[in-house]
């Protein structure tokens, strides 16, 4: 079998690349694109001569680290150290899941591990991985805003989770307005809603102005307790939160 070095130059080196990517990317930084190039270029010459000297596992370990230490963003940045290692640690896991997740669809499906296949199957399993980074942070971010909350209206009570929107600063009067999921909205208002009492008001949203019902309750978050109007927003219907507070709520 005749084996053509530049090849195996370029496939490591596009698989370094994706992989330092996406453990530099997984501790919220950016690597410069140089830096980058010249780490997995020299992470693929290091995957070429590793079999030739035969030398032990171990050596992985200590080579890698080099590889994300000479593409970390340390320019103009301060305790960068600190994001070292937990980028290490997504650099050495993503490559046993990536390895081992092609082993497995190499075992199963019973077809050759090409370079192209390679390449291709680290690409998307790249994409993948970016889309799940992004959403352990997006939660992550959502967390430090989230309160447990009881809900008071109509003679009835219920605990939830709220989450506390900046953006929402729509009011009736002095009243602030939060926003309710529509089964906590149903389990509190829609059961009595005959005679029952309404106000209305015009909100901005992406599709325009539009009038909404409001109803009168009171919430209670961590120690404070307010007198609020509550409406229904179906958009949080998918959400691990039932109520939008309002960013004056704390006032």
């Amino acid at each position: 079998m005749v084996v053509y070095v530049e090849y195996v130059l370029l496939e490591n080196m596009l698989l370094d690349s994706m992989l330092l990517y996406l453990s530099i990317r997984a501790v919220r930084e950016k690597p410069s694109q140089k830096a980058l190039w010249c780490s997995a270029f020299l992470g693929a010459v290091f995957a070429l001569l590793f079999p030739l000297f035969s030398l032990h596992d171990f050596w992985k370990f200590p080579f890698g680290f080099l590889l994300v230490l000479l593409c970390f963003p340390w320019k103009n940045c301060q305790n960068q150290y600190r994001k070292v290692f937990p980028s290490l640690a997504w650099f050495f896991a993503l490559s046993f899941l990536f390895g081992g997740v092609l082993t497995a669809l190499h075992s199963y499906f019973s077809f050759a591990l090409t370079p192209i296949f390679t390449v291709v199957g680290f690409f998307i399993l790249s994409i993948i991985s970016l889309h799940f980074i992004r959403k352990i942070y997006e939660k992550r971010t959502i967390s430090k805003y989230l309160y447990d909350c009881v809900i008071f209206a109509q003679e009835r009570q219920k605990s939830v989770l709220g989450y506390l929107d900046s953006g929402n600063l729509a009011s009736k009067g002095e009243v602030p307005v939060c926003f309710i999921s529509p089964e906590v909205f149903y389990e509190l208002f829609i059961e009595k809603r005959q005679g029952q009492v309404f106000d209305e008001m015009k909100i901005a949203t992406v599709s325009g102005k539009k009038r909404v019902r409001l109803y009168k309750g009171e919430i209670q978050v961590e120690k404070v307790k307010k007198q609020v109007y509550f409406s229904l927003s179906p958009n949080m219907l998918s959400k691990e939160y039932k109520v939008l507070l309002n960013a004056r709520i704390f006032e």
